[in-house]
């Protein structure tokens, strides 16, 4: 089957954002639905302003959407879904798993490494009671 080139038709560019939006942005699965090569897709990004702008805010509200489920579950005090959004949306405040680490020196001195640890003093009394429930509920997963 050969494939059509993506006219600068914004008729189709309209279809295509419907058909993108609607595989939930999967690139793949939106250019075989349409007809084009992930090639052309790119291309078109990248030389249609408008076009990128509507797949960015697909994008977006694809974000949202998801931001909101998570959010829905976090009510319903989700301690697996809490955990996932301090330590993806909240990393500035301290929660995460990586450690920041610092190296410094040069060729003539040996490398120093600090390990950076959270301020945790300017944590709020509700962000000490949700990383103290985080913190227990790693506890007792690691004992069962």
């Amino acid at each position: 089957m050969k494939r059509q080139k993506f006219v600068t038709n914004d008729v189709k560019k309209k279809l295509f954002i419907e058909i993108y939006e609607n595989s939930l942005g999967n690139v793949t699965k939106a250019c075989k639905k349409a007809g084009i090569s992930r090639k052309t897709f790119y291309n078109t990004i990248n030389t249609d302003k408008k076009f990128a702008e509507k797949i960015w805010e697909a994008d977006e509200a694809r974000m949202d959407f998801g931001e909101a489920k998570l959010l829905e579950q976090m009510k319903h005090n989700d301690t697996q879904d809490i955990i996932f959004f301090c330590k993806t949306k909240a990393r500035e405040r301290g929660y995460g798993d990586k450690s920041e680490v610092k190296l410094t020196g040069s060729r003539e001195e040996p490398i120093v490494v600090e390990e950076v640890l959270p301020d945790l003093d300017n944590l709020s009394n509700e962000q000490l009671r949700v990383l103290a429930t985080i913190a227990s509920g790693i506890k007792s997963n690691a004992t069962d």
